[in-house]
């Protein structure tokens, strides 16, 4: 095989890919038409976190781009909501494989989760209830949005215009997907320039203080979902109904 055959092999197999990722995602944002309020359980955000950190560490490794992720040790035993794991599991990816995907070589990548009380944020936010809330945090050193392009960026399909110019492939649906996601579970996602470039990402949830008792009443700190006996007696009390 020549090079050019090995040339126009290798762009037919990244078309292939970009078509198969299109399709992906499309699939996942429709998904979102089947969540129902019912069927949402207590989750422990910290449990998310760490398997989407395992999930992208690979990805930051073969970029060479450093990530760092930091978890509060508060969160540990405080970080629960309700919500679909699953989903969660896919809205972290988002905002982390786009933070590590925009960030050139030699960059770096900063994952947090903590807990913000209500008077931390009351004053910006007089319309939120009196509930701490969960923050899943995201900065890079990465190319950044322009600042036109902020409003416009949760859109089904749009891509920032530094984006396509670099060739950075995309389906422009990954965060319209989290957003829609995070809104469905009471929360935001909210982007905006990082301090030093790049970008900052924060996924805000309520807490549910039931959750939190419950999980301590139960000796639960952070386990997986699919083990926590608060989500399998509400798993199997919605299954009953």
């Amino acid at each position: 095989m020549d090079p050019r055959q090995r040339q126009l092999l290798e762009k037919a197999a990244q078309s292939c890919n970009n078509s198969m990722k299109l399709v992906t995602d499309l699939l996942r944002l429709r998904s979102l038409d089947e969540l129902r309020e019912e069927n949402l359980v207590p989750v422990n955000l910290a449990t998310v976190f760490e398997h989407a950190i395992d999930r992208v560490r690979d990805a930051a490794q073969a970029r060479t781009v450093t990530l760092h992720d930091q978890a509060d040790i508060a969160a540990l035993r405080l970080a629960w909501i309700r919500g679909d794991a699953s989903v969660l599991g896919e809205v972290f990816h988002v905002l982390l494989d786009n933070a590590i995907k925009y960030t050139p070589a030699g960059g770096t990548v900063v994952a947090r989760l903590f807990v913000e009380g209500p008077a931390e944020y009351a004053q910006a936010d007089a319309s939120s209830d009196a509930r701490e809330r969960i923050v899943f945090e995201v900065l890079d050193s990465g190319i950044g949005i322009p600042a036109d392009a902020f409003e416009k960026i949760f859109g089904e399909f749009y891509r920032a215009e530094n984006a396509t110019r670099l060739g950075i492939s995309g389906s422009g649906l990954g965060l319209a997907f989290a957003a829609r996601a995070a809104k469905f579970m009471r929360g935001s996602i909210t982007l905006t320039p990082g301090d030093t470039g790049g970008v900052c990402a924060r996924a805000l949830f309520p807490q549910c203080p039931d959750c939190v008792r419950q999980a301590a009443e139960s000796g639960v700190a952070r386990v997986s979902p699919g083990t926590c006996p608060i989500w399998t007696a509400s798993r199997r009390s919605h299954s009953a109904s």
